[in-house]
C-alpha cells in the first residue's frame, strides 16, 4: 500500500491540478498496488491511522515544514515505520535544507527525501503543558516575535513582507535580561538579549542559515544567543544570517549540547519550526536519542 499524507489547507493541498500531479509522480515512482491519499487535516486519531500500515508500505508525505513537523510529531511515537518520504513542495523547505546539509542521504527523483532515521531522535521542547517535537528550530525573543507577527499579517491580509515585519518588529522589541541558560549543566547568564534560537539543522526561516555547525544527524543542539546591540547594527547582523557570516560578529554566541533549559523569558510564547505556541518563563529542550 501506498500512503500519501497532504494538508488541504497547504498551498499545494488548495491546488487540485497540482496535487494530482504530485500524487501521480509518487504512484509512477514507487508502483504500489494500492493508495490511499489522506488528508492530514481530517485524521483524528494518528495511532489508530497508522495501526493499518504494514512494514512493506511506504508513506509519502507532500508540504513544507508546518506539515511536516505536524506530522512527525505523531509519527516519532510508533516504532517499526515503513519507509517514509518527505516531498519537496512547501515555501520553507527548510528540513529538506537540513537534510541536504549533512551531505549523506536518500533522495528519490531528487524530489523524495527518506525522513526515516530522524524521526526518533528529534529535538524535544517541554514547558507548561507543550510538549512536541521539532525538525528544524524553536526561538524565543526577537525570533517568535516576528514569527508571530509574520504569520498574524499572513492571516489577515494573506500574505507579508519578512523585510517589512522584521523591521517593524525591530524597532519594536525591548531586550530581554536575566536570561539563565543552562546547557548539560554548565550555567551561562545573558542580559540585553535580543534573540536565542535552539537548531536541530543549519536552516530555518526559508533558508536563514542561523546554526551554520548545527546537523540533524548529530546528538547535540546548536544554541545562538544574539545579546548587547543596537537596533543598526541588529540589522547588518540579520542581512548575514542567510550566509551565516552573522557568526563573526562579537553579539552572537554559539554554544552547543544535548540538554537545554532557558529561563526568565518574558514572553509567553514561542515560535517552534515557523509556528507559534504558548510556553512560560521555563524552557527545556533535549535531543532524544534514536531508539
Amino acid at each position: 500500500m501506498l500512503y500519501v499524507l497532504y494538508n488541504l489547507l497547504s498551498k499545494s493541498g488548495k491546488n487540485p491540478r497540482k496535487l494530482f500531479n504530485i500524487v501521480s509522480k509518487t504512484v509512477n515512482t514507487f508502483k504500489k498496488d494500492n493508495l490511499k491519499v489522506i488528508d492530514i487535516t481530517k485524521i483524528q486519531d494518528y495511532k489508530k491511522e497508522i495501526d493499518n500500515v504494514k512494514k512493506e508500505d511506504t508513506i509519502v508525505i507532500i508540504g513544507g515544514d508546518g506539515t511536516l513537523t505536524h506530522i512527525t510529531d505523531k509519527l516519532r511515537h510508533i516504532k517499526n515505520l515503513p519507509d517514509i518520504y518527505a516531498y519537496k513542495a512547501g515555501t520553507g523547505n527548510d528540513f529538506i535544507r537540513n537534510i541536504k546539509a549533512t551531505k549523506e542521504y536518500k533522495v528519490i527523483k531528487r524530489k523524495f527525501y527518506r525522513i526515516n532515521e530522524y524521526l526518533h531522535k528529534l529535538p524535544i521542547i517541554k514547558s507548561g503543558n507543550l510538549e512536541r517535537s521539532f525538525l528544524n528550530g524553536a526561538g524565543f525573543g526577537l525570533d517568535a516575535m516576528i514569527a508571530k507577527a509574520t504569520n498574524d499579517k499572513k492571516n489577515k491580509d494573506g500574505k507579508a513582507s519578512f523585510f517589512k515585519v522584521s523591521l517593524d518588529c525591530v524597532k519594536k522589541f525591548k531586550p530581554m535580561d536575566n536570561i539563565k541558560l543552562t546547557i548539560d549543566g554548565k550555567e551561562y547568564i545573558f542580559n540585553k538579549v535580543s534573540l536565542i534560537s535552539v537548531m536541530n539543522g543549519p536552516y530555518y526561516g526559508a533558508g536563514m542559515k542561523i546554526a551554520p555547525k548545527a546537523n540533524i544527524k548529530k546528538d547535540y543542539l546548536s544554541v545562538t544567543i544574539i545579546s548587547n546591540i543596537k537596533t543598526i547594527k541588529l540589522l547588518c547582523v540579520f542581512s548575514l544570517v542567510y550566509s551565516g557570516l552573522h557568526t563573526k560578529v562579537k553579539s552572537v554566541t554559539q554554544l552547543f549540547g544535548k540538554n537545554i533549559k532557558i529561563e526568565n523569558i518574558p514572553n509567553n510564547f514561542s515560535q517552534i519550526d515557523g509556528e507559534i505556541f504558548e510556553t512560560n518563563n521555563r524552557i527545556e529542550i533535549y535531543k532524544k536519542n534514536a531508539d
